[in-house]
């Protein structure tokens, strides 16, 4: 699957976007933000499944999902108001989610 960022209408839009999110990511959290995109994922999360595909909308908060980065402790769901335009991201932790399915861009 080829890497795109929703509503990004040219590459250049694609990198700045992104740029920003994981600036985003790293100082609300100050940890280091892997050099790997993820696509889709599912998870359960409190006794709930729960999926995030870029560009669909996330069963967590309804919000159309931006980004999905990945850093060390954890995957951090990037939608509009949790990642993007502020707020912290959704936190999905690797320890704690079961059923992880994860598929990354090329």
């Amino acid at each position: 699957m080829k890497f795109f960022i929703p509503y990004a209408t040219i590459k250049e839009e694609e990198q700045q976007v992104l740029a920003a999110i994981v600036n985003l990511a790293k100082q609300n959290t100050g940890w280091v933000i892997k050099d790997k995109y993820i696509f889709r994922f599912s998870y359960v999360h409190n006794g709930q499944s729960h999926e995030a595909e870029v560009g669909q909308v996330s069963t967590f908060n309804k919000e159309p999902v931006i980004a999905i980065l990945e850093s060390d402790p954890c995957f951090l769901v990037c939608t509009p108001n949790r990642g993007v335009m502020g707020g912290e991201p959704i936190y999905v932790g690797k320890s704690e989610a079961v059923a992880v399915t994860v598929i990354y861009f090329d």
